[in-house]
């Protein structure tokens, strides 16, 4: 019989089915969004103002740094699954705190750009030299405050880079249609990889049995074929995405037009 662990924790802490592990996130997005849309119907209910909301979930950051392991170890089981809910809810909030109070005031301009630079080349160096990288997916957060500022750097940079090489992305590009299918991409191209590894290996007249172990890491060749599989995938996920978009149009349509010709 299984286990309430087994029903309930699992899932999230474990890691996915192999060739689906960039998909990780999915789960943990789905618990904190349904406990973020808890405490905004809290806040909207005893009128709690942004600071107050802000506070509490900047709060909620601090006690997830805190509750990871200081010497940068992976945490497991549900005190996993708090941190990173934490955290995550964290990150989640000041998205909506931008998109609803601070897009139209936060300036894009080189001196702001030259002061978020110099800001993550600061938390960047004080955190490097132990050689470890941040990792929400196992909960190994530093034990400072770049967990919660160095996101937003990195964010406010690609929104930077974003705003200028948008106009020049024309609709219904590639470029275009790799920006709209990030999520394709990301849930689907270590298997896409895989594919094109099988490929390669039949026309190397190799065995399958030669395939090597750990494929994430250990892929078949990939100094030299790097560029296939970088490219390949990226180009099939992203009209994989656009097929599927284009199907569901499809039957969108067809039921819209079936409902209103019963009417």
């Amino acid at each position: 019989m299984p286990s309430l662990k087994t029903l309930t924790v699992s899932p999230i802490d474990s890691t996915p089915f192999f060739f689906s592990v960039p998909n990780w996130f999915l789960y943990q997005l789905a618990v904190s969004l349904a406990v973020f849309a808890v405490i905004m119907f809290l806040k909207k209910k005893f009128n709690w103002n942004n600071w107050i909301t802000t506070g509490f979930f900047l709060v909620l950051a601090i006690m997830a740094i805190f509750l990871s392991k200081d010497n940068f170890q992976a945490s497991h089981g549900l005190i996993k699954v708090i941190i990173r809910t934490s955290i995550t809810m964290f990150y989640i909030y000041t998205g909506w705190l931008y998109k609803q109070k601070l897009e139209e005031k936060i300036k894009f301009d080189t001196k702001w750009l030259g002061a978020v630079i110099i800001l993550q080349v600061i938390f960047l160096l004080l955190c490097s030299h132990k050689g470890y990288n941040l990792d929400i997916n196992n909960a190994k957060l530093w034990h400072n405050l770049s967990p919660i500022t160095v996101p937003f750097t990195g964010i406010y940079l690609v929104l930077f880079i974003s705003k200028l090489l948008a106009p020049l992305v024309k609709e219904g590009s590639f470029i275009d249609k790799a920006g709209r299918n990030t999520l394709h991409i990301m849930a689907n191209h270590v298997f896409i990889i895989f594919l094109i590894e099988l490929c390669i290996f039949v026309i190397d007249r190799k065995s399958f049995t030669e395939l090597p172990q750990g494929l994430i890491s250990h892929f078949y060749k990939m100094g030299k074929y790097k560029f296939l599989y970088t490219f390949g995938s990226l180009i099939i996920c992203t009209y994989i995405g656009e097929f599927l978009n284009h199907t569901v149009k499809l039957i969108k349509n067809k039921t819209l037009w079936s409902v209103r010709r019963e009417v």
